[in-house]
């Protein structure tokens, strides 16, 4: 998808479109499909799009990373991911 806001028009049948996360340290590798070191002089660079999927009595798996994701670069304030 080269183009969210254009190509994503519908929603998923199960779970929601999401799309506009910047990452600040690294970049998404395309090819690799894998986090991969910022390029020189590049400090934010954007997630492509993702879906969320629901999974009834998911288990997590103590090796996944949690990864906050805040909604402004200072990192003060609400976090999106526990509203605390």
């Amino acid at each position: 998808i080269t183009d969210p806001k254009a190509q994503l028009t519908e929603p998923p049948a199960d779970g929601v479109y999401i799309y506009g996360i910047f990452m600040e340290g690294c970049r998404w590798d395309s090819k690799l499909h894998k986090l991969a070191d910022s390029r020189p002089k590049e400090l934010f660079t954007e997630l492509p799009s993702l879906w969320f999927c629901p999974v009834k009595n998911r288990e997590p798996d103590m090796a996944d990373y949690r990864c906050p994701c805040y909604k402004v670069v200072s990192r003060k304030g609400t976090l999106l991911t526990t509203g605390h």
